[in-house]
């Protein structure tokens, strides 16, 4: 069936059958990453001026939150409920951005395991998000030298300094870490005493009265 905009009847005299055909119309959607400038998905909607829109952005915006996105801006409910010159031809935009995560010794990562538990094939904890990774202890050793049989004094302070470290939760990759911080405050050890030996100083020799002897040795 021919369509065109004006009727010309054959017969002025007769009645003129004259079929309204709806227009043709669609609209699209834009499934955007604003992070990477990048197009995570295209939805054509078509159909007919006065159709009902059918589709729905609902279970693809849900299935990215679960890939680690997060929505930002949906201009989807613009475009009304029914096809028609207010959308045809329109592009809407839902935009996302990746969500990062700050880890810490208290909520660490899980290297090797999957970063969005609804995403299980998705990216991986990266290697240095451990507990393990996000402290240092600090260790103080003494050595005494100069006599045998005197072992050394070594003290250990467990998770002395800490830092954090920020994950893409889309590309499972580091963004960026601190650098380890905090403080040891190591008691002080006392020095073992060792029949004919002397540390840390020389030996003064003196007379009854407390006197150094000068010239003594």
């Amino acid at each position: 069936m021919a369509t065109v905009s004006t009727v010309t009847p054959t017969d002025p005299t007769q009645n003129t059958k004259v079929t309204y055909v709806k227009k043709d119309a669609a609209l699209t959607v834009l499934f955007l990453d604003k992070t990477t400038g990048t197009t995570l998905a295209t939805v054509n909607v078509d159909g007919k001026y006065g159709d009902q829109i059918k589709f729905s952005p609902a279970e693809l915006i849900q299935s990215f939150e679960q890939k680690g996105y997060h929505l930002i801006v949906n201009e989807f409910g613009q475009a009304g409920t029914t096809l028609g010159d207010a959308s045809n031809g329109k592009t809407y935009l839902i935009e996302f951005e990746h969500q990062t995560k700050t880890i810490t010794p208290s909520d660490p990562g899980q290297p090797g395991q999957p970063i969005n538990p609804n995403d299980p094939n998705g990216p991986k904890w990266p290697a240095g998000t451990g507990a393990s990774d996000l402290v240092k202890g600090a260790t103080q050793t003494i050595h005494y030298q100069g006599v045998s049989g005197v072992e050394d004094s070594v003290t250990t302070i467990k998770g002395a300094f800490e830092k954090t470290v920020t994950v893409d939760l889309v590309t499972g990759k580091i963004v960026s870490e601190t650098d380890f911080t905090g403080q040891a405050n190591f008691e002080t050890v006392k020095t073992p005493v060792v029949n004919g030996y002397h540390a840390n100083g020389k030996v003064v020799p003196v007379d009854e009265n407390g006197k150094p002897i000068p010239g003594a040795d």
